[in-house]
């Protein structure tokens, strides 16, 4: 599976807090990549946004504030998505992130259940991203999943979980105080800084995320 059509499905059932639960049975799980360098994040910030309030004002941004993202925020959203679909691996760019190099990671779930980043290459070239909005973005982060499924299974239950996934990562950052924006992505121009080899890590859905301003909004 592959293209538009299925990131449309994830965003139609993304709301769902049941989407594709219970066709993942057999289903591989992601494995990330152990890089050089190992970051562990920080717990995840407390809400600083009511959720009611976040659920009434969210919409897509895709410009931010020139300001870094706190480190605490990133692993609100990170928690939240490894929560709503641990089936799943992320990836994570960060161009303004507190305390993080700019580049590439994996993440991992300890299992203390905290986060670490792993290094895995250099921020991706403006080419890699739908809109160049998403290269100027101070942190992305990536769903992405293992298609080698079992041939009397589908791949879609992979898509829904990531829209599901990515939703609660959107929701995480707009209760702490950021913008943030699902897209259908990245490109292939993406495959080597993030590691993808589009079948055992296949990139599915993206989000974009940052601090803004009153020229951003």
């Amino acid at each position: 599976m592959r293209g538009y059509p299925q990131f449309a499905q994830a965003l139609d059932v993304a709301w769902d807090p049941l989407a594709g639960a219970d066709e993942i049975a057999g289903l591989p799980p992601c494995t990330m990549e152990r890089g050089a360098l190992s970051i562990p994040l920080p717990a995840p910030g407390k809400p600083t946004v009511p959720l009611d309030v976040a659920l009434a004002e969210r919409r897509s941004i895709r410009r931010y504030a020139d300001r870094e993202v706190p480190a605490a925020d990133l692993s609100a959203m990170l928690a939240s998505a490894v929560r709503a679909a641990p089936l799943l691996g992320w990836a994570v760019v960060s161009r303004d992130v507190q305390g993080l190099a700019t580049g590439s990671h994996h993440v991992e779930v300890t299992p203390d259940g905290g986060l670490r980043l792993h290094r895995v290459g250099p921020v991706p070239g403006a080419e890699a991203w739908p809109q160049h909005e998403f290269h100027l973005a101070p942190v992305v982060v990536v769903a992405m999943a293992n298609l080698l499924v079992p041939a009397d299974q589908s791949a879609a239950p992979l898509y829904q979980l990531a829209g599901r996934a990515a939703y609660a990562a959107g929701m995480a950052a707009a209760t702490a105080g950021l913008g943030s924006c699902l897209f259908y992505g990245p490109t292939l121009a993406a495959r080597g800084s993030l590691r993808f080899d589009n079948v055992t890590r296949a990139p599915l859905i993206g989000l974009s995320a940052g601090l803004t301003g009153e020229s951003d909004q």
